[in-house]
């Protein structure tokens, strides 16, 4: 067995066991996913925007009402996005940590009931700090790099989608160069 299957089974694994405690947060899990969709769109319209302003600027007749309400577009989005940032991140890690709070209470009463042989064979030390490193890692997990792994696949995605939206036969050079 290779490597990359024994990590492969051990995701599984782990995901089996989350699982119960990760359902019962599905609704903040599909906000921050919608939160996560209308912040990659407000991001992949700002270099729309900016090129039409950019045309606008350069053109021969300089349609200078036409530019600043361009302007007023992208200051829009900026601002639209920075607030949606900000909620995303708050539903993000209230969530993350409600999740880790309750692994903890889970693995506390788990510890509690164990037999006391069992803490004559391991250090407590020893234990306690496996028992705070796992769930920080966990931690991590939830409030961090789902969000961002997310987010970039959105973003990605998104600008794959509006690059073959503007000009399919160029995007198809571009992408096909990678």
């Amino acid at each position: 067995m290779s490597e990359s299957d024994k990590i492969q089974i051990k995701a599984r694994y782990v995901i089996r066991r989350l699982w119960p405690t990760l359902r019962n947060y599905w609704k903040p899990f599909t906000l921050g996913s919608v939160l996560i969709l209308m912040s990659t769109a407000a991001e992949v319209t700002v270099p729309w925007v900016t090129g039409k302003a950019v045309d606008t600027a350069a053109a021969p007749e300089k349609d200078f009402q036409l530019l600043m309400r361009y302007a007023g577009i992208f200051i829009g989005l900026v601002g639209v996005k920075a607030i949606i940032d900000v909620f995303q991140a708050y539903v993000i890690q209230k969530t993350g940590q409600s999740i880790t709070h309750d692994l903890r209470c889970q693995l506390f009463e788990k510890i509690e009931h164990l037999p006391v042989a069992y803490f004559d064979r391991y250090p407590t030390g020893r234990l306690l700090t496996r028992v705070v490193n796992d769930i920080k890692s966990l931690s991590d997990l939830f409030t961090a790099s789902i969000s961002v792994l997310a987010l970039d696949f959105m973003v990605i995605a998104a600008t794959i989608g509006s690059m073959f939206w503007m000009n399919a036969k160029l995007s198809f050079y571009v992408l096909a160069t990678f």
